[in-house]
């Protein structure tokens, strides 16, 4: 996504679903949004997801990348749409506390191609999606 050094990404004071929902009822999210924010990352707790419409529809409107958290929301649906579904990007931790574990290891969601390539190539020292093993 292009976020680095110097870029300013939005992320959640607190862990719980009541206070970011405040905070976007309240039209504060909005404020933040200065044109120097790269990102905002929305985190589904509980198996609550956060207000993710509204987020959403702010971070759009602000040409602002919206990443969910989305390690303790697993298969969590809101307003019809799983969770991950939302942002650019979504991401599930699978450490040893959270819904779903292996000990270690997390799974990235998204729908944009170039994401997605980026991604696979990390994961697979370098090669893209393209390359098959014989």
């Amino acid at each position: 996504m292009g976020i680095g050094a110097g870029d300013k990404v939005v992320l959640p004071a607190y862990d719980f679903f009541s206070l970011p929902k405040s905070v976007s009822n309240s039209g504060a999210l909005e404020n933040v949004l200065a044109p120097d924010v790269k990102a905002v990352v929305a985190e589904h707790i509980r198996g609550a997801v956060a207000q993710i419409d509204r987020i959403s529809d702010i971070c759009r409107d602000a040409g602002v990348f919206l990443i969910e958290d989305c390690a303790q929301a697993a298969g969590a649906v809101y307003a019809g749409r799983k969770a991950g579904s939302w942002g650019v990007a979504g991401a599930f931790s699978f450490g040893g506390v959270k819904l779903m574990t292996s000990g270690q290891g997390g799974m990235i969601t998204t729908s944009d191609r170039d994401l997605y390539e980026r991604c696979h190539a990390i994961v697979n020292r370098g090669m893209d999606s393209s390359f098959r093993h014989s």
